[in-house]
């Protein structure tokens, strides 16, 4: 097999190959360095009669794109491994015997891997990936050798002409004991809660009025705060299910929080403006034009120590925000997000430059940013599943996503970008 590739030649294509250690090689230390497959023992929770998950994740921290390309190394159909064929945001019962994708600089990819439902734990419990992460510096040049190839043998030759970096690890997978396994996507099926029981009776008490957002985060009272179709907020206690406090607006609200070490409800609306109200005495502390094209303020997150808030709006183009009420409500930092409609935004508790944001460009990929130099410095996805929504740990490195099907929850750590 023949392939042609034009262009100037990659510093990266003149590499000797190194070992880096057992079950692992790689064509250079320092780019092998920032490559990362976490874990390599993967562990398949054995349940009689259930599909099991089971993900491995893969970690770009170099300025290249890779090519990934995953497969069984000794196949074994009695087992049933394979990854899961997608539509849409949609898996079915069939499986692909291999995975091939490719990653952006500075990104993490986790691919999610199936085993198919089994009566028994069958006597034979192990088997063997492969995984290849090719680095070239033309994206474009990797993707004609991974569609020009089909096979291991043929991307490590193609890729051996081609003088690319690849980095190849051989995980090994068992099935065991569930009791002995740490999933890293985990199947979970949304359980009837309390919180539901106080959305029913906010929509019950409002003839029905949609439900724009919640949030739970007070520091010290046990109060649920709701956002409505009509311009009003109100302020539940989760325990008693009884309304505490509500406001009216004359403006169609879209989000609100609650700044608590303040006592005020900070809200956007649907012509560009944020109000800020403080609940012990129903009280206006301020009122500003957020986004002056009147694109809707319904992007919201406030740091949980400074004293900042982001906003934002899931019109497309519409700029993150940095306001600082220490300083009079002034905007002290800007970021342009062009083509981009963002969907949600957290900050990291731990660091006044570092907050998340979920968008719909990169398939839904949560972005990690810094805000003094205005750059993304990580993105972090899930193979085939688009990002529903995030939460940041209040005093863990741990960020938590879920995914668009609802059944899958997926813990980062953003120190190593697992």
């Amino acid at each position: 097999m023949s392939i042609s590739v034009s262009g100037p030649s990659s510093p990266l294509q003149q590499i000797p190959d190194v070992g880096k250690g057992p079950g692992e090689t790689s064509t250079d230390d320092e780019i092998g360095k920032r490559l990362d497959v976490y874990p390599r023992q993967l562990c398949f929770p054995f349940e009689p009669n259930k599909l099991i998950r089971c993900a491995v994740t893969l970690t770009n921290r170099t300025e290249y794109y890779v090519g990934v390309w995953i497969t069984l190394s000794y196949p074994d159909r009695r087992l049933g491994f394979g990854f899961p064929i997608m539509c849409g945001n949609e898996s079915f019962q069939d499986t692909f015997s291999y995975f091939s994708e490719m990653m952006d600089p500075h990104s993490t990819l986790a691919v999610p891997m199936t085993m198919k439902e089994l009566q028994r734990l069958p006597l034979l419990n192990t088997g063997k990936f492969v995984v290849l992460m090719i680095v070239m510096r033309q994206k474009e040049h990797i993707e004609k050798l991974m569609k020009a190839s089909n096979m291991e043998s043929d991307l490590l030759n193609g890729a051996q002409e081609l003088g690319a970096m690849v980095n190849r690890v051989v995980l090994t997978a068992s099935i065991g004991d569930p009791a002995c396994c740490q999933a890293v996507i985990a199947n979970y099926k949304p359980k009837v809660v309390l919180a539901a029981c106080v959305l029913a009776k906010i929509h019950r008490k409002r003839q029905c009025d949609r439900v724009f957002s919640v949030n739970f985060c007070h520091l010290f009272l046990l109060w649920l705060l709701a956002s409505q179709k009509g311009g009003s907020v109100s302020i539940w206690n989760y325990q008693t299910q009884v309304s505490v406090i509500l406001l009216r607006f004359s403006t169609q609200l879209t989000f609100t929080k609650f700044i608590a070490r303040e006592h005020w409800l900070v809200s956007g609306d649907d012509d560009g403006s944020v109000h800020v109200y403080t609940y012990t005495t129903m009280g206006k502390v301020k009122e500003f034009i957020a986004h002056h094209d009147r694109h809707p303020v319904d992007v919201l997150s406030v740091h949980p120590s400074c004293q900042f808030l982001l906003t934002a709006s899931t019109f497309v183009g519409t700029p993150i925000k940095l306001w600082d009420w220490g300083q009079a409500w002034i905007c002290t930092r800007t970021i342009n997000m062009p083509n981009t409609r963002l969907h949600h935004l957290s900050w990291n508790p731990r660091d006044t430059n570092g907050f998340a944001s979920v968008s719909n460009d990169y398939n839904n990929t949560l972005k990690i940013w810094n805000l003094q130099t205005k750059e993304c410095v990580h993105r972090l996805g899930l193979s085939g599943w688009d990002i529903y929504d995030m939460a940041c740990h209040p005093t863990l490195p741990i960020l938590a996503t879920s995914h668009s099907d609802g059944s899958i929850v997926c813990l980062w750590d953003t120190r190593a970008y697992r």
